[in-house]
């Protein structure tokens, strides 16, 4: 390979590693905010919680340093992080296990929150 094809190959490696970054970033400034002191012991966990049937039986927590949760609704939740939980749930569902209609729903949901401008 040439150094040229090198550089741009380098190029993008780089560019991805910082869009992740961002990504969590953001993800890390979307959990402050809701929970300002969730950092001050470490670093913060979060997860969704709920029937994938009804949106408004969704929660969101966030869990600090020491352990501590803090649980918010789905409605209240900055849409970054209702993507990225949505979009991991995705990645990791067995569509034998749970079937395909689960990921159907999740794929609906994330539909609906584009549609309304939420994503």
């Amino acid at each position: 390979m040439n150094l040229y094809r090198e550089a741009l190959e380098k190029r993008r490696t780089l560019l991805k590693q910082r869009a992740t970054l961002e990504d969590e970033l953001d993800r890390s400034l979307a959990i402050q905010d809701l929970w300002p002191a969730a950092f001050d012991h470490g670093s913060a966990s979060s997860r969704m919680s709920g029937s994938i049937h009804s949106s408004a039986e969704f929660l969101f927590i966030i869990k600090n340093g020491l352990g501590e949760e803090r649980s918010f609704p789905f409605w209240t939740i900055p849409l970054s992080l209702i993507d990225y939980h949505l979009s991991r749930l995705l990645q990791t569902i067995d569509p034998r296990r749970h079937g395909e209609d689960t990921a159907d729903r999740i794929r609906r949901m994330r539909r609906e929150l584009d549609s309304a401008g939420r994503v």
